[in-house]
């Protein structure tokens, strides 16, 4: 009745498929340099800044989905982890670790941070967790969030806004100095990182309720996400579908109640409203553009096919 937790469904579908594999792979180990050389570094910057519009993109993405109360980083992270695969000339690639992802979901995911403080300080209401942390520590402070806050204590908000900033600077050296120790936990062999990975899976689902009842959930979205990486099947709908069907349904009902239950009078409100004709053709507009996409692909290798064939009737007839 009460729903489903986001974070015991992510610890079962990404956590124990990764465990599965692990166990499944001969090799024990993997080859680990001692040190990140400054060669890679410079690199990776270089492969950051190849990507200009995917970062731009990722940002704006985090910046909005932060400012939506409840949304939080996980919806982020998908959706423009999905912009950039809809967006890429060849998103067969995707799921294999390669820059354009990781960009996408990290930017994303590290922008939403300063999105949330938006209804946070203007209006009091939490957008994630950590900002309902941050309301608590306010208040008790004697700091009341709001529009009042930007005109009796400024200096609290810059303060926030201004450490943001600093935190983020702060974060490539150390973040640098610290990749070197992290990267050789690959090296570790494979049976006793799938152990650990499986104890900090079971802690981290009892650790949600203090139920035992978390970690059997876990345990039965890990065999669906097992069974989806083995048939191939995106896991990121699910999640999506996980997050936003709690807020659907609650919407639906408001929405609803506004209209006294009238269906009719809910679908013509939505359908003469510009903001909703402007996101259903943003829907409409994004499910064609990857079926386009998806249909140019597959069209691609029968072209060559029919070129290979060609020229192998006009070498046969010389």
């Amino acid at each position: 009745f009460n729903g489903l937790s986001l974070v015991t469904a992510l610890i079962g579908l990404y956590s124990l498929p990764e465990v599965v594999s692990m166990l499944r792979d001969e090799k024990d180990a993997v080859k680990v340099e001692s040190s990140v050389s400054c060669s890679g570094i410079i690199r990776a910057m270089r492969e950051i800044l190849k990507y200009k519009m995917l970062t731009l993109r990722a940002s704006i993405i985090g910046i909005i989905i932060g400012i939506v109360p409840g949304a939080g980083q996980s919806i982020a992270s998908f959706i423009a982890y999905d912009d950039a695969k809809n967006s890429a000339k060849d998103p067969s690639h995707f799921g294999t670790g390669c820059p354009e992802g990781v960009l996408a979901s990290e930017v994303s995911n590290n922008a939403v941070v300063g999105g949330s403080l938006v209804p946070a300080f203007t209006l009091g209401i939490p957008g994630n967790a950590v900002s309902a942390v941050l309301i608590s520590g306010l208040m008790i402070h004697g700091l009341q969030p709001g529009p009042t806050l930007f005109q009796e204590n400024a200096e609290t908000v810059y303060s926030f806004i201004f450490s943001l900033l600093i935190a983020n600077v702060a974060f490539i050296p150390i973040g640098i100095l610290c990749a070197k120790y992290c990267v050789k936990l690959l090296a570790m062999p494979k049976p006793i990182l799938a152990s650990l990975v499986l104890a900090l899976a079971v802690i981290g689902s009892y650790a949600v309720n203090g139920s035992i009842v978390e970690v059997w959930v876990m345990i039965g979205f890990g065999a669906l996400g097992c069974a989806m990486k083995h048939f191939n099947l995106p896991r990121e709908p699910l999640v999506l579908g996980l997050v936003l069907g709690t807020m659907a349904e609650s919407e639906l009902a408001r929405a609803l109640a506004l209209v006294q239950g009238d269906v009719g009078q809910l679908l013509l409100g939505i359908f003469s409203s510009p903001i909703c004709i402007i996101l259903i053709g943003l829907i409409l507009y994004s499910i064609i553009r990857s079926q386009y996409k998806k249909r140019k692909a597959s069209a691609k290798p029968s072209d060559q096919k029919t070129e290979l064939s060609e020229e192998a009737r006009i070498t046969a007839a010389s």
